[in-house]
Parts: structure tokens; C-alpha cells; sequence
């Protein structure tokens, strides 16, 4: 399968098909961008965080002298959906979620005139999942605070309305969340038309934080 744009000028392969924006399987070619807290973090395709086939997404923060809050985040860009839903979805998983601060999932529209975002996140920890709201402050989710033992895989995933600028639901493990008429964030004015689409991984302490991920995709369908 391997990693397909659904939008050709903006694909580095072949578009795969009408409505379907991203495929990773993490068994091809590392194309996401990085961004992390200093320069000897680990972010790469490793045998260790596969959940399907010989490899996955291993995301680890830096080593040299860790801290919380230190990050690691990938990164890819592609069209808007032209029916305006968009689902991203991918399976997750730590060897200690202990160490984990937060794992995020977002998405950032841009449509050429407002730039609005649709962030979705789970503190282990607490535990609890949140949504970025339009005060620009995390709203918990009722029925998501769930605890996950070590190495256990999530389904993870969150829908937005990219014309009504409005969440649709969230996901995790099974735990279904509607959002009808909740609002996106606002940032402000943006001059290119796109969608950002990022996962993050973030550390709880002074001990190096572990994301395994698999199975990453960006559609307009609500099922696959």
C-alpha cells in the first residue's frame, strides 16, 4: 500500500484514489516532515513499532538531558476535501505510558483566508482526552478517561467539517465522542489553501517519552 496523496500536485507518489488523502503503512519511504525539542530525538519507520506488517512509526524525545514538555511531532500536507469531511485515524501505542505527557493529533485548515484547527488529545497520565476549543483552551470529553496498559494499541481518530470550520467526533479505543456544532479554533488570516496534518508525542518528566504508530490515514469516509 504503502503512502498515497489523494491530491496529485501536491503528492510525492501516485494518487491513490478520489477521497482518500493518506495511506502510511510505514513500510516505504520516510516522507514526514519533523519538528522535536533538541536534535538527538528518534523519529523513523523500526520493526519494534510495527502493528501491522514488518514496520512502524517510532517516535522517541530526545536523550540529552530529557525534560517535560520535550516533543517529537510528524508532519504532512494535502488538499481540502472538496465534500468538506475529513477523518484521520491511526493506531498508537507505548512502551511506558507512564513517560507520556500527551499524544496529540491535529489538523490544520487552511482554506486560503482563515487559518482554523481541530486538535484531539490524550493525557495518559490524568487520564482524560481533550478537544482544543473555540476559547482556545481543551475541553475534556465525557467517557474518555481511560487508563491502557503498556504496549496495548489504540485506535485513534477525529472527523472535522472543513466548509462549517466545526468538529465532527473524536475517537479513542472504541469510545465514540460526537461534537455536532462544536467550532474549530481560529488563528487568524492564511494565505495558502491546505490541510496540516500532525501527530505529536509529548514527555511527562525527565524520562525520554515512546510513541509507536501504525495504520495512519487522512480520508473523506467515515469507514474504511
Amino acid at each position: 500500500m504503502r503512502d498515497h496523496l489523494g491530491n496529485e500536485l501536491l503528492s510525492k507518489t501516485q494518487a491513490f484514489a478520489r477521497g482518500i488523502y493518506l495511506l502510511e503503512d510505514c513500510e516505504g519511504t520516510f516522507h514526514w516532515d519533523i519538528t522535536a525539542t533538541g536534535l538527538d530525538y528518534t523519529c523513523d519507520f523500526n520493526s519494534i513499532a510495527a502493528c501491522f506488517g514488518t514496520y512502524g512509526l517510532r517516535m522517541i524525545t530526545r536523550t540529552t538531558t530529557p525534560t517535560a514538555n520535550d516533543y517529537v511531532k510528524v508532519k504532512r500536507h494535502f488538499g481540502i476535501p472538496p465534500a468538506g469531511l475529513l477523518v484521520v485515524r491511526t493506531k498508537v501505542t507505548s512502551p511506558d505510558w507512564a513517560h507520556v505527557q500527551d499524544v496529540i493529533l491535529r489538523l490544520d485548515d487552511e482554506d486560503g483566508a482563515t487559518s482554523q484547527s481541530g486538535i484531539f488529545r490524550f493525557t495518559p497520565a490524568t487520564p482524560a482526552c481533550t478537544y482544543f476549543d473555540d476559547t482556545g483552551g481543551y475541553t475534556t470529553l465525557p467517557g474518555m478517561d481511560l487508563v491502557f496498559s503498556n504496549g496495548t494499541w489504540l485506535n485513534f481518530a477525529m472527523a472535522i467539517d472543513c466548509i462549517e470550520k466545526e468538529y465532527i467526533w473524536c475517537e479513542i479505543a472504541g469510545v465514540h465522542v460526537d461534537l455536532p456544532g462544536i467550532p474549530l479554533y481560529l488563528w487568524g488570516a492564511a494565505t495558502t489553501s491546505e490541510i496540516g496534518f500532525s501527530l505529536t508525542v509529548m514527555s511527562n518528566g525527565t524520562d525520554q517519552a515512546t510513541l509507536y504508530a501504525d495504520a495512519i490515514s487522512a480520508t473523506e469516509y467515515e469507514e474504511l
